[in-house]
């Protein structure tokens, strides 16, 4: 048993004061300071931009500098401490020979690190943030309501916006929301507890590659304190990612356990279902994942002959053909199903700011910057790395060349041109050979830099391994302490945030006022069920996401706006253009009402559109129209018209648009149109007869719809909901065979009488078959598993 004297008990006690001052700090700082500072807008280019903007709108009181400095004095004492009596080295030592006492640092550290997340306020609204918080809304609703949720008719005009898009983080908040029942709270537990996640998994990753627990903590504290990794989830909206950040580490943990027979079968399970969930997260982060993997593990199994061996290749192989099998439930409909939606055209985002170098590895917390940037340096499309992690990594992928044993069969090799793969895809983005690439443009220079986060932290991890070998019998490296206190100096400061925004923040004209005048979805509704018309409001100077997605939220009335445009090619086609056209009305100033105009009125009627906002910043007026439109028209005649999303260019879009509802000449009482404009018709229809229509009932659920209506006369029906080649639609209980408008519609035969039309969602028969193959191959796992187990019992026996 090991006895401390009483000087050493003492120091002990103040190197753990210290350490729980620092702590309760920090969340004194998190709670009670920085709240007042919510207010500050992000990406200053300066530090006395910051301070001089600090100065005139806050004033910062003298209890503020109290707690910062109470803050920085507790951290120096633990330097001090570990200057003059090695206290922190003691402390670390203790902790890495004991598994249970180094998870157990892990844990709070991690706690410590993610505080932010935890954060007073609702989640920020900005950057992608508002789509991402409209599809958690749909998501949860569609939960709660005891469906799985493959469609929703909340956003949009009906959207399979969890089929073309990363599901799984929406799913787990829906699921997780069912517990908690207050939404941002829900979205702080997941994000919190994903950050938290994706630092055990880089601590298992580096301690099995460099067979060292202090290594382990170090890779795992730098994944977890990088800003970027904050930045991008937190900062920018990015909520999905943090799942992304979360699962990223497994597959090249379990790759590492697959030389070990005994462990074989559970690490080509893991892997592949860890490797495999990455694109039901992010498609695209997902792809670029599996292409690091193969990377990584092709050049570890070539250059490493512990590795090297047929029954390692083959099990490497059956781990990630496996993964692509499972992932391909998502990745692979995408590709063959896309046509009738956005991805059809491909997408590029080479049209975005790329990172600068002084954003990515000089001191900066996206508030204010160490050194002044220029306006094109100070785009937030780049985060800070950490100086510390940098230098780190350069030891980890030099030193340890010295050691003939560690150069043969350590990742470093395989780790560092990982590494150098993502610096090149994030600084020499331009480069036209990369240019001339779809699967690179498809992101923006600064995406890639997720993965110079995590390849950053595994090899800055292996960097501490390399210093442990290189100083035997220097305690300060062997436990890696003097790593680890740079590291918090370095990147610690950057945790302090305020991320998320308070309730009484205007980020948009709507007032509670008009708010209040809405009706409230909840009332005369069953379960799961919605209001079967839409709210509409044109975009004015608002950013579209945030604005059509906070209304959303506030008023939980469905609008066909709140959708990513590059989703059903209706939204492209034909919601955004009228929108653009009707927002140059309202602005206008010979345009008093323009809502009011036969024009305006019969677009409004095709989107099933109750109610307007009209929003005009050159006024400051915010009006609130009510109209009386319905889901459905009817007409005799049918004429054929190429696709209105491959007709013209955007801007000209609108024109085209407005020639296109006056084309149809609608009568709005009798829900009557001249024509229809079919895509791939053929030669024209026409019945000859003059058809009234009566919409008796109409009910709409995230999934399905539901109307009953009559007609006198045979006629065709189009209805304000997105055509989908594998909707279920039944007319009377019978299968029905619907046509495409030109502007991505649904349109129905009908005969004269009462008909009850229902639409429900369906997955395509490629999907289902995937579905299935997922199926089979998780029972295959599970049974790999219960095989091994039994097997080991009897060997053990």
């Amino acid at each position: 048993m090991t006895v401390l004297h009483d000087s050493e008990w003492r120091r002990s006690r103040a190197t753990l004061g210290a350490l729980a001052l620092l702590i309760i700090a920090l969340y004194v700082l998190q709670y009670w300071t920085l709240p007042k500072y919510s207010v500050i807008p992000r990406a200053f280019t300066s530090f006395g931009l910051f301070w001089k903007y600090i100065n005139f709108h806050l004033e910062p009181g003298w209890a503020d500098a109290a707690i910062l400095a109470v803050v920085a004095g507790s951290f120096a004492v633990l330097v001090a401490l570990e200057i003059r009596h090695s206290e922190v080295t003691r402390l670390l030592h203790r902790c890495f020979r004991s598994k249970r006492a180094t998870w157990s640092l892990l844990v709070v550290s991690t706690l410590v690190i993610s505080r932010s997340y935890f954060a007073s306020g609702e989640a920020n609204w900005s950057g992608d943030g508002s789509a991402h918080l409209a599809y958690i809304y749909a998501a949860a609703h569609c939960i709660a309501a005891g469906e799985i949720p493959i469609w929703t008719n909340q956003i949009g005009l009906g959207s399979p916006y969890l089929q073309y898009y990363g599901f799984l983080y929406f799913y787990l908040v829906g699921f997780l929301d069912l517990i908690v029942g207050e939404l941002f709270t829900t979205i702080k537990i997941s994000l919190a507890l994903s950050h938290i996640a994706s630092a055990l998994g880089m601590y298992l990753l580096v301690r099995t590659a460099a067979r060292s627990r202090a290594a382990g903590f170090l890779g795992a504290l730098i994944y977890a304190l990088c800003f970027w990794h904050l930045q991008q989830v937190l900062l920018m909206g990015r909520f999905p990612l943090s799942l992304f950040y979360a699962l990223l580490p497994w597959p090249f943990y379990f790759f590492e356990r697959v030389r070990l027979p005994n462990q074989r079968v559970p690490a080509v399970c893991g892997g592949a279902l860890t490797l495999g969930l990455l694109p039901f997260v992010h498609p695209g982060y997902g792809f670029w994942a599996t292409l690091f993997f193969s990377l990584y593990a092709g050049l570890r199994l070539v250059f490493s002959p512990r590795l090297g061996h047929r029954a390692t290749w083959i099990a490497t192989g059956l781990m990630g053909l496996s993964a692509i099998l499972f992932g391909a439930y998502l990745t692979l409909p995408m590709w063959l199903e896309r046509a009738g939606t956005g991805l059809d055209s491909g997408v590029i985002l080479s049209n975005v700011p790329d990172p600068s170098w002084k954003r990515v590895f000089v001191w900066s917390n996206l508030v204010f910057p160490l050194l002044p940037l220029s306006a094109r340096e100070g785009n937030w499309y780049g985060g800070y790395l950490g100086t510390v992690p940098t230098v780190l990594a350069l030891i980890g992928g030099v030193l340890p060349w010295r050691y003939r044993e560690f150069r043969r069969h350590g990742p470093q090799l395989a780790a560092a041109l990982c590494l150098a793969l993502t610096l090149l895809l994030v600084f020499a983005y331009r480069w036209p050979p990369l240019q001339a690439l779809p699967i690179v443009t498809a992101f923006n220079a600064g995406r890639y830099l997720l993965f110079t986060t995590f390849f950053l932290s595994f090899l800055a991890g292996m960097g501490g391994a390399a210093l442990k070998r290189w100083q035997r019998t220097n305690p300060r490296l062997t436990t890696l302490s003097l790593p680890l206190l740079l590291l918090v100096a370095d990147l610690g400061p950057t945790t302090i945030q305020q991320p998320y925004q308070f309730p009484g923040t205007s980020m948009t004209p709507y007032s509670d006022e008009l708010i209040e005048e809405l009706p409230k979805p909840g009332q005369n509704l069953s379960d799961g069920e919605l209001p079967n018309f839409r709210l509409f409001t044109n975009m004015d100077q608002m950013h579209p996401f945030l604005a059509t997605s906070r209304l959303l939220y506030r008023t939980g009335l469905p609008t066909p706006q709140a959708e990513h445009r590059l989703i059903m090619d209706n939204m492209h086609a034909f919601a955004a253009p009228f929108e653009r056209y009707l927002n140059s009305l309202i602005t206008q100033a010979d345009s008093p009402d323009p809502i009011r105009s036969h024009l305006v009125q019969s677009g409004l009627q095709l989107l099933n559109i109750n109610y307007v906002t009209s929003v005009n910043s050159r006024t400051k007026e915010v009006i609130l129209n009510h109209l009386e439109t319905g889901p459905a028209l009817v007409s005799s005649r049918l004429e054929n018209l190429e696709p209105l999303a491959a007709q013209t260019g955007e801007q000209a879009r609108s024109e085209l648009i407005k020639a296109y509802i006056e084309a149809m000449n609608i009568d709005l009482v009798k829900k009557r149109s001249a024509r229809f404009f079919i895509s791939d018709l053929g030669p024209s229809r026409d019945l000859g007869t003059k058809p009234n229509l009566e919409v008796h009932s109409h009910r709409v659920w995230h999934q399905r719809v539901e109307l009953d209506l009559q007609v006198d006369a045979h006629c065709y029906l189009r209805l304000a909901y997105t055509y989908f080649p594998w909707f279920e639609i039944r007319i009377n209980d019978q299968p029905a065979t619907a046509m495409k408008t030109a502007a991505g519609f649904i349109c129905l035969p009908l005969e004269p009488g009462p008909s009850r039309i229902t639409i429900r969602a369906r997955l395509s028969p490629l999907r289902q078959m995937l579905l299935a193959l997922d199926c089979v191959l998780l029972t295959l796992g599970i049974g790999a598993l219960y095989w091994t187990h039994r097997k080991r019992r009897s060997l053990s026996h």
